[in-house]
């Protein structure tokens, strides 16, 4: 401070996992750890919280993404991937999320 340097401000949340339902609590950690694993700051709630509890801790952490999973997600094998400074969502498969959010 005294020599007036800033520091950036790191990002604490890239993707945040909302899980919709309690039975993709399970998809939702899994998701989470191949996201960490892959060098993805990644996240989720750990509390049983309402969709939109999630989604305002999400806006909260800043989080650039927004990985939605419910029952129809995991029955399709799919995630609603949102990002969050546009606001735009699409349906995006579980093996490309990975490689969606590396080309990002």
């Amino acid at each position: 401070e005294a020599e007036n340097i800033q520091f950036p401000v790191k990002k604490y949340c890239q993707v945040y996992i909302v899980n919709a339902t309690e039975n993709a609590q399970d998809l939702g950690l899994k998701v989470v750890h191949n996201l960490r694993v892959a060098g993805i700051a990644a996240d989720t709630d750990y509390l049983g919280r309402s969709m939109k509890a999630q989604m305002k801790q999400a806006g909260r952490l800043e989080a650039e993404y927004v990985v939605i999973i419910g029952d129809e997600e995991m029955q399709n094998d799919t995630l609603i991937l949102r990002n969050m400074a546009e606001g735009s969502q699409q349906v995006i498969s579980h093996s490309e999320l990975l490689t969606y959010l590396r080309n990002e």
